[in-house]
């Protein structure tokens, strides 16, 4: 294989990619200024918010209109006058919203209609289409404008199905857009917003989720009209999907509507609802639920509540909750709720005309005091009781004693009181059976002994939720209590006033005037109480039992490393203060109970709060204090983007905005630059009634008030946590006072690397003609790259300019801000006369006979600075408009240096100038080569000479006069050079580079001609300056041959100057030496192949000793050419038997790149191979390398085993120093360096080891990265 050649094509290859990559690099920064221009109409109509769109073909400008409070969006136009629709596919088109645009269509304009609409419910011109406001064939009902003013939603129940016409398969969702939860199996649709109509159909848009796919889509809505004729008059879904091409068409089916349910009076209470859970079931679920001071007195079917709700039991319509049949459109159920009557006792709660006599007293033992719940709305029978249900299908008995339930029974709860008469109470609730896993819907009927409604029978209704069972029984009640100490004690029986009261546990009093038990106890009476008696003269005397039960403890359980304090046994209502206490690497993460559930313990303090207090409660309560590892704890911050709105008007009160807050300890949140007259609280607040505002209530971590101040607002949200983990978020606030005239003005960062590369000033709100002054600050890595949608109408300002004035327009605006990463920044270009000088250099040139005018461009990122230097006498160079001009009146060649500088890097490149050589001597002239050859001299524009700095052999003219008599004479030769005038040769070495103009000079008596020629003289590239070494073989009679057996070692100086040292290895533990010397390099060929190559011509003697062994003249070629810069110096001669290729030590080129780079200041690979050898010898050989950051290797060799009977137990340590042949190579697709290194151990043998380096995911190289490949064994083989 012709590695030479190979290296070369490579080479060139390279350089072509470097020079597409910076031809792109150009196009995108060229282009990256110019956008589609998008304008509302009118102005205060709406705004359009734009989003780039890349990584598509073509890129995409993403535009959305979004109307302003009391506007819709009628659709996109080509025209100021909006008459002419914007052209698409299909007809509907210029009604997509958002709108996907070319983002390179630099002449596109674009205008966003929006039309005013009258009133709340944002009825578009000309009124909403008749059909929107009842039941349009089945599929549209009800139009409710959203709580921001702006979007519409469609209440009630969908079936949709949607068929992709893509790749995708068949979806079918079903949607309830209602207040009930959406099965887990389907999928949200959200966000929709009214954006036309007309006579026959209304259009909609929106997006929703698909969990299967992960995706989302963008939703075009499209109802119509029976009558509409429209698109073919198909009532449409048409999605597409925001990461493929699919577009998803389909139809809307209405589900039946539910029944209306009204609470009369609307104060008295409200009116839930529950849709069957089976989804082929019409039945739906009603249930009344008081307000405070008012019962649930049944159902009616008319407003004024007097025709009960029919039903096959006349005491049905009091059931509560009630099942309805859904689906009848015009049927309406009236919720009639009874006003309570106020007492002194607010824990009575008597009904309007009070309680029945019966219930006062000691019923039968059965009933005896309602106390309500913490909602105000149910009430609860206190103490205890004895409850025998026999059930009347197929279930057992159930036997509820004491209070508390056996875990084989059920246990009742949420009662509610929902009717009361003169001889019966009626009270709802439900219970839940473990061992069947069913829910019970009860009615509990409990009666006077006077009573004879439904037959007299006091009983328990139980209608199952999943059956046909009915329960029924009798209740007696046993005693009172147990109270806890410290509980407050209230009962009022006026049945029993009169009465006097003998055995109350302490701290409880009888009021025989009013019937009242109060008091707080204050003494466990035991399990069994006391008892307790009542007596009235002439009447019989009445006995019970008070139970007072033990002081309720209060348990905390440690979870973790911490400890607690505050647990213990109080009285109920005592405050207790609960402190948990982290250990050292840990965190308290909070406080929860034995069920795991976390809790807020009391108000509104947190619960992951390390010091809470709470209120003993009247049983015993337990708690459990979690604690976990510091480097568990996290921290996690953002703003709920629905809760912020596009704007907010000046001096109105906002919308709260929320802000989600996760952390496992106690988080504390800081926040910076919300706008005057905003709050932020950390936790739950009533804020009280003003003059101007009313009362309100905030939850926690909430953005609320009246902003005072217009402006665009970059609020910054962060979250510490106890553990010191932290996150922050940032959200836009804008305020602006529309009716003053203002517009809003919004600079963006879109840079690709996102957030906190950089930052903008100069957002605000402006009236029209206001001067702003638009200002980027990149952040360090990152540099500014230019201002994108706004037109530069000053002249001389570059759009990458930093700071930038603007004049505010009439409408709001948006400016884009581009951060790029400084190593893009980095590949600033220079274009001279349209060509790229990265990938020619001072190889450019550019000829005139002597008029200039050059266009010069500076591609680059962010904004360039040009100093340019070495131009000629009567040649300037003008920075604003990058040109260079003038007349040079010289023959020569100028090198012109090119600075460059922008925000991240400084780069200088050069391009040359040749004004046209004189040719006024040429015919004086006899032209000769270094052969003798007759030929013309080489001054034509173009022509140059081409030598290298410390090269003896170069093609220089040899230059005589044509006419004996004349003379020459040469002026402005290279550095080193001089002419002999007897010879007509140019002699010497060239000792430094550039461009020279030679004049040649005839006289012919009293007259001169004169010519010139242009001569540039090269340095030696890097790749051929410097150390090589490495290892090969040689045959030199007399000496056996082994492979690896000759070492070399040459050194190049910048000048030419040449020396190397060549060792044999005799395989008799000497070295043969060879040395030699030369001042300068013999020929350098191919000027015009890359950087060339070279040879050397010298002659090696090889000494044993001081006695030559072998004499040999050689050529050594130097080459450069294998890609990645690597210079080699290669001896080859088939026929003397040599074989050797010398690479440079790149660790000793000053800034060299790319070095390969080494994990650890020092890396050691070692390897063990087994040795075998003919003649019994066995054993080991191990190689220990310790490769230093420099490339400088120390090595280790041992060899242990037994050769010929006898064992052995060498060790050897020697030095080298690490050359790359490949800093890339591949295997199996794989990359990897690889590397070679050779050695002279002492003065007895030579060897060299070959290894593959392979790079980690760090970008280094580790120690188990690098495999030695070699065989380095020196025993075996009857060695």
């Amino acid at each position: 294989m012709d590695l030479a050649a190979w290296g070369r094509k490579e080479a060139t290859m390279r350089k072509l990619i470097v020079a597409a990559i910076a031809a792109i690099c150009v196009h995108l920064g060229a282009d990256a200024a110019f956008a589609p221009k998008v304008v509302a109409v009118p102005d205060s109509g709406g705004t359009v918010e734009q989003e780039y769109r890349r990584n598509t073909n073509p890129d995409l400008l993403e535009v959305t209109a979004i109307p302003s409070p009391g506007y819709s969006f009628a659709g996109w136009y080509t025209d100021e006058t909006c008459t002419a629709q914007l052209s698409g596919s299909g007809s509907s088109h210029y009604l997509s919203n958002p709108l996907p645009l070319e983002a390179d269509a630099k002449n596109l304009k674009v205008y966003a209609r929006f039309d005013k609409n009258d009133g709340d419910n944002l009825i578009p011109a000309g009124g909403w289409p008749s059909w929107v406001e009842g039941t349009w064939t089945g599929s549209f009902v009800n139009v409710v404008p959203a709580d921001d003013g702006t979007s519409e939603v469609l209440k009630g129940s969908y079936s949709l199905t949607l068929t992709s016409t893509g790749s995708r398969e068949k979806y079918v969702f079903k949607y309830a857009f209602a207040d009930e939860e959406i099965d887990e199996s389907t999928d949200d649709i959200r966000g929709w917003k009214i954006v036309a109509a007309s006579s026959c159909h209304v259009v909609a848009t929106g997006w929703c989720w698909d969990d299967e796919e992960e995706d989302r889509f963008d939703v075009t809505y499209v109802f119509r009209d029976a009558t509409c004729t429209c698109n073919e008059g198909k009532s449409s879904f048409k999605m597409r999907l925001r990461n493929g091409d699919d577009t998803v068409e389909g139809t809307l089916t209405k589900a039946p509507v539910a029944p209306k349910a009204v609470a009369v009076p609307e104060a008295g209470g409200t009116v839930e609802q529950e849709h069957g859970q089976d989804s082929t079931s019409n039945r739906i679920e009603m249930t009344a639920i008081p307000s405070p001071g008012y019962s649930f007195a049944g159902w009616y079917t008319d407003e004024a509540c007097t025709v009960q709700l029919p039903d096959s039991d006349s005491s049905q319509y009091q059931s509560n909750p009630f099942t309805l049949e859904n689906g009848a459109h015009d049927y309406t159920v009236y919720a009639k709720f009874d006003k309570k009557a106020k007492t002194d006792n607010a824990y009575n709660l008597i009904p309007a005309g009070g309680w029945p006599s019966w219930i006062e007293g000691i019923w039968m033992g059965s009933i005896v005091n309602v106390v309500p719940e913490d909602d105000g709305n149910s009430e609860v029978f206190k103490g205890s009781y004895s409850l025998t249900l026999t059930s009347t299908g197929s279930r057992e008995k159930y036997v509820f004693d004491d209070g508390e339930i056996d875990e084989s029974a059920n246990d009742i709860r949420g009662w509610k009181i929902v009717a009361t008469s003169s001889c019966h109470v009626v009270a709802t609730g439900w219970c839940w059976d473990d061992e069947e896993k069913d829910k019970f819907d009860v009615t509990y009927v409990f009666r006077d002994t006077t009573c004879t409604c439904n037959g007299g029978k006091s009983s328990f209704r139980m209608q199952l939720r999943n059956g046909d069972d009915t329960v029924e029984g009798t209740l007696t009640k046993t005693a009172y209590g147990p109270f806890a100490p410290g509980a407050k004690v209230s009962m009022v029986l006026p049945s029993l006033v009169g009465y006097t009261a003998k055995g109350l546990p302490a701290g409880l009093k009888f009021n025989q005037k009013t019937g009242t038990i109060s008091g707080v106890a204050t003494k466990p009476t035991g399990d069994t109480g006391v008892t307790v008696t009542f007596t009235k003269k002439g009447a019989p005397t009445l006995a019970t039992q008070f139970v007072v039960g033990p002081f309720p403890n209060l348990f905390v359980e440690v979870e973790g490393e911490g400890k607690v304090t505050g647990a213990g046994t109080y009285t109920a209502g005592k405050k207790v203060t609960l402190k948990a206490t982290a250990a050292k690497g840990y965190v308290f993460a909070g406080w929860s109970t034995r069920s795991g559930e976390w809790e807020q313990l009391v108000g509104n303090v947190d619960y992951r709060s390390p010091s809470c207090t709470v209120v003993v409660g009247e049983s015993d309560e337990a708690f459990i204090a979690r604690f976990e590892p510091e480097d568990s704890d996290y921290a996690d911050i953002s703003v709920n983007w629905y809760s912020v709105k596009s704007e907010y008007a000046k001096g109105a009160e906002i919308a709260p905005i929320y802000v989600n807050v996760n952390s496992l300890s106690l988080p504390t949140v800081k926040v910076e630059g919300l706008p005057p007259g905003l709050k932020f609280t950390a936790k739950a607040i009533d804020v009280k009634a003003t003059k101007t505002t009313p009362a309100a209530h905030y939850d926690a971590n909430t953005v609320y008030g009246t902003p005072t101040k217009s402006g665009v607002y970059r609020a910054t949200f962060t979250v510490t946590t106890a553990g010191r983990k932290t996150a922050t978020t940032e959200t836009e606030i804008i305020v602006i006072d529309r009716a003053a005239g203002e517009n809003i003005l919004r600079v963006y960062d879109t840079s690709d690397w996102g957030t906190g590369c950089g930052k903008v000033t100069g957002a605000g709100t402006y009236v029209a003609g206001k001067k702003v002054t638009l200002k980027a600050t990149a952040a360090k890595g990152y540099a500014f790259a230019g201002w994108m949608n706004v037109d530069l109408e000053q002249d001389g300002v570059d759009y990458r300019s930093p700071s930038l004035p603007y004049v505010m327009p009439d409408h709001d605006e948006t400016i884009y801000a581009k951060f790029v990463s400084s190593l893009e920044d980095s590949n600033i270009g220079l274009y001279v006369r349209g060509i790229d000088m990265a990938s020619n250099g001072e190889n450019s040139e550019f000829y005139t006979s002597g008029k200039v005018e050059m266009e010069l461009d500076v591609q680059s990122y962010s904004l360039p600075k040009v100093v340019i230097s070495g131009l000629p006498t009567g040649v300037k160079f003008d920075a604003k408009e990058n040109r260079i001009s003038g007349t040079i009146s010289k023959a020569g060649t100028y090198t012109v240096t090119a600075k460059l500088a922008n925000a991240s890097v400084k780069k200088d490149q050069t391009f040359r100038i040749v004004v046209d050589n004189l040719t006024g001597a040429n015919d004086r002239l006899l032209v000769r080569d270094a052969e003798g050859n007759e030929v013309a001299l080489l001054n034509s524009r173009g022509d140059k000479y081409m030598m290298s700095v410390g090269v003896k052999e170069f093609n220089l003219p040899v230059l005589n006069a044509v006419n004996v008599g004349d003379t020459v004479t040469l002026a402005g030769l290279p550095s080193g050079l001089k002419y002999n005038a007897k010879t007509g040769k140019i002699e010497g070495i060239a000792t430094k580079a550039g461009a020279y103009t030679v004049s040649v000079t005839v006289r012919s008596g009293a007259a001169s001609y004169v010519s010139t020629f242009s001569v540039d003289v090269k340095a030696l590239p890097t790749w051929a300056v410097g150390t090589f070494a490495g290892v090969g073989a040689c045959e030199i009679p007399g000496y056996d041959f082994n492979e690896d057996n000759l070492y070399g070692t040459v050194t190049i100086g910048a000048n030419g100057k040449i020396s190397g040292k060549f060792l044999f290895d005799t395989d008799d533990e000497r070295l043969l030496t060879a040395t030699f010397s030369a001042p300068t390099l013999t020929k350098w060929d191919g000027y015009y192949d890359g950087d060339g190559h070279g040879y050397i011509d010298v002659t090696l003697d090889f000494k044993d000793g001081k006695e030559v062994v072998e004499s040999r003249t050689c050529r050594f070629f130097l080459h450069g050419e294998n890609g990645d810069g690597i210079g080699s110096i290669i001896w080859e001669f088939e026929d003397g038997g040599v074989c050797i290729e010398l690479h440079q030590n790149i660790w000793k080129v000053k800034g060299f790149k790319p070095l390969p780079v080494f994990a650890e200041k020092k890396t050691v690979v070692t390897k063990t191979l087994d040795i075998t050898g003919s003649d019994g010898t066995v054993g080991t050989s191990t190689l220990t390398l310790a490769i230093d950051a420099n490339g400088a290797v120390s090595a280790t060799l041992v060899e242990k085993g037994v050769e010929r009977g006898k064992p052995f137990h060498d060790k050897y340590a020697f030095k080298g120093d690490l050359t790359i042949d490949w800093i890339e190579s591949w295997d199996g697709g794989i990359s990897f360096c690889s590397a070679k290194i050779p050695f002279v151990i002492g003065t007895t043998a030579v060897m060299r080891v070959d290894m593959k380096m392979y790079t980690g995911v760090d970008g280094k190289i580790h120690a188990e990265g690098c495999i030695i490949t070699s065989d380095f064994a020196a025993r075996g083989n009857g060695e």
